[in-house]
């Protein structure tokens, strides 16, 4: 299987749903409906070089966005996370 396929196992959290998924690389980042958002990944961020989803210091999120450099968030803060 594709590395880029395989499920996150308990992911998302009992209750909640992702509504907007951002992939960069091998990093990987999760906005809930509840506005909480989870990243996780390889090489690039260091805080979250985990397969398992890590909750990021972010509310209030509703949409991500990706390119080959950040990961943008929309929420509080908002800002692009640079491997």
């Amino acid at each position: 299987m594709n590395q880029a396929m395989k499920v996150v196992p308990n992911f998302p959290p009992p209750g909640r749903v992702a509504v907007s998924v951002a992939v960069m690389g091998t990093n990987s980042c999760a906005a809930l409906d509840n506005g909480d958002l989870y990243c996780w990944g390889g090489l690039g961020l260091p805080q979250v070089a985990t397969p398992t989803p890590k909750k990021m210091p972010h509310s209030g999120v509703t949409s991500l966005a990706a390119n080959d450099t950040f990961i943008c968030v929309t929420g509080i803060p908002a800002e692009c996370i640079d491997p």
